[in-house]
């Protein structure tokens, strides 16, 4: 795991990234093919190459998975591994991207809402696993193996919207039906 305070130093960008209005209009779910292939089309893209750019072979990565979550008051994410959706909820099998991260957009008078994450794979083995506890922090960049468990523990107070993306090898079949999804009503083909 790396954690990177001070993330981001375009400040255009930053700007961007802390406009609660860009987010009002990001999809649930999208999906990009990388820098190499086609020019980011919005800022969430244009983070996504500033954060990849120079760390990874383009050569062998399929593209990005990427959304984002925002927690107010008295909010939780479950324990989770990150994983092709489709395959988990049709076949009840995890396929997970080769690595992710997570960048703290916005935080606002935060209390809890800590990530947490385990050095486990097997959601039977969280109680014996040590945790790690990230805090939200603004503009910190945090990346991890989202194939181990990890969620958010309970935002008792403040606003947390954070960016997450995931690199994959090979396209997930979630995007199948297209690269601009919502899991909650996605058929699953």
């Amino acid at each position: 795991m790396l954690v990177c305070d001070g993330f981001l130093k375009d400040a255009q960008l930053l700007g961007q990234l802390r406009d609660e209005q860009m987010w009002k209009n990001v999809p649930a779910y999208s999906w990009w093919d990388g820098w190499w292939r086609s020019p980011p089309a919005n800022p969430l893209e244009q983070m996504i190459q500033k954060v990849w750019q120079g760390q990874i072979a383009e050569s062998e990565v399929a593209g990005f998975e990427y959304w984002f979550n925002a927690l107010t008051d008295n909010k939780t994410l479950k324990w989770h591994r990150d994983c092709d959706e489709v395959l988990r909820r049709r076949e009840g099998r995890y396929v997970c991207p080769e690595i992710g991260h997570v960048y703290y957009a916005i935080v606002e008078n935060v209390v809890g809402g800590f990530m947490e994450l385990s050095d486990k794979t097997a959601l039977i083995e969280l109680e014996t696993s040590e945790l790690q506890r990230i805090q939200p922090v603004e503009n910190r960049l945090v990346i991890f193996n989202p194939s181990f468990w990890h969620r958010v523990a309970r935002l008792t107070q403040g606003k947390r919207l954070a960016f997450q993306t995931n690199l994959w090898t090979e396209k997930p079949n979630t995007f199948a039906l297209g690269d601009h999804v919502d899991l909650k009503f996605q058929p699953i083909p």
